[in-house]
């Protein structure tokens, strides 16, 4: 729309007309009379309402996007949820007792905790002792074993298999009682029988440190607590704060948003960005004869199309373009305007009428 000098026979706003409804106050027809006159000779403009500045919101914490709560246009309010990664899940690696537990919400999950393990011992062991038939003996990772101590085999038990490299092998028992440093024949079930597939020693089982990356979200469990293998034992997120949870700063209208569920951030980067409500401007452009009489400061009164039959906004001139844009080969100057007065129903988008005096 070109600029126009406002004749003294209406005030316009848009493309229609003002006309004043009746059972309006003396008081709004006087105000509005003395308008009509003082915006006689004034400039006028077609403005938008935009984001006079963004706030980017950035991830709390880093992992797999488990929601994203905000959409484009939408209204949010400080506090409200934003986005959630999903939390990781340290589970135990055996069954035992929860022993030594230096973890609290918000501490690093690198201090773990410990478990005793539920049986006593442990045994290491070599084949250097099988027998004929032993050292040929095909062993596999949980195959039952039988123990007998190498002095009296008077201690007797049974076991699995917990790995076997080589000519090395290690032994969970399962029944039995034996001393600590006792020398114990291994014997495992072949095609051909029993046969004495090793020998091993007899170690006091040690406590098995379990450690997480990131920080520690939520505890499941307590100290002195017993546990199973594969259950869990606590929850972490990558994230200094201690919380997989984004929320919104402040309030205002989502104007973009990078990420989707299912999708992957890291702490820190850049999620969604909000136009502040209380930092709308309005913006319009003037041409270059029009602009040259703006000032920063100047006042201006504001009608906006949705509600024409209100008096007027006030407002003040927040900066004038000091270069060009071309519009029909014609040079215009983008004018931003602040809202000293505003309408309750303001929203990104709405189109206005300024006026210049």
């Amino acid at each position: 729309m070109s600029l126009s000098r406002i004749p003294p026979q209406a005030f316009s706003c848009g493309s229609g007309t003002r006309v004043l409804k009746r059972g309006r106050t003396l008081s709004f027809i006087l105000a509005a009379l003395l308008l009509f006159s003082a915006c006689a000779e004034a400039v006028a403009s077609d403005a938008t309402v935009t984001a006079g500045a963004l706030v980017p919101v950035f991830a709390a914490a880093g992992g797999a996007l488990e929601s994203v709560s905000v959409q484009v246009g939408q209204l949010v309010h400080a506090g409200d949820p934003a986005a959630q990664v999903e939390v990781t899940r340290v589970y135990a690696p055996i069954d035992g007792t929860v022993n030594g537990l230096f973890l609290e919400p918000g501490a690093d999950a690198s201090a773990g905790l410990y478990l005793e393990p539920k049986e006593t011992y442990a045994m290491t062991g070599s084949t250097a002792y099988a027998d004929a038939a032993g050292k040929n003996a095909w062993l596999r990772v949980g195959s039952a074993v039988t123990l007998s101590c190498t002095r009296d085999a008077t201690h007797i038990g049974a076991g699995v298999l917990l790995s076997v490299d080589g000519s090395t092998f290690s032994v969970l028992p399962t029944a039995g009682e034996f001393y600590v440093g006792e020398a114990v024949n291994v014997y495992a079930e072949t095609e051909s029988g029993t046969t004495r597939i090793g020998r091993a020693t007899v170690a006091r089982a040690e406590p098995v440190s379990v450690t997480g990356k990131g920080t520690v979200t939520r505890l499941l469990v307590s100290d002195g607590a017993r546990v199973m293998k594969g259950q869990a034992l606590f929850e972490t997120v990558s994230s200094r704060s201690g919380t997989p949870e984004t929320i919104c700063p402040t309030d205002g209208v989502v104007t973009e948003v990078l990420k989707k569920p299912g999708e992957t951030v890291s702490e820190g980067e850049l999620l969604f960005c909000l136009a502040p409500e209380d930092g709308f401007i309005l913006t319009c452009s003037l041409s270059e004869t029009e602009a040259a009489s703006v000032s920063v400061g100047d006042p201006a009164q504001v009608v906006f199309a949705f509600d024409a039959d209100e008096l007027p906004y006030e407002a003040a001139v927040l900066s004038v373009s000091s270069s060009a844009a071309q519009a029909d080969d014609v040079p215009r100057y983008e004018v931003r305007l602040r809202l000293l007065t505003r309408p309750a129903a303001l929203r990104l988008g709405m189109t206005a009428t300024v006026y210049f005096p």
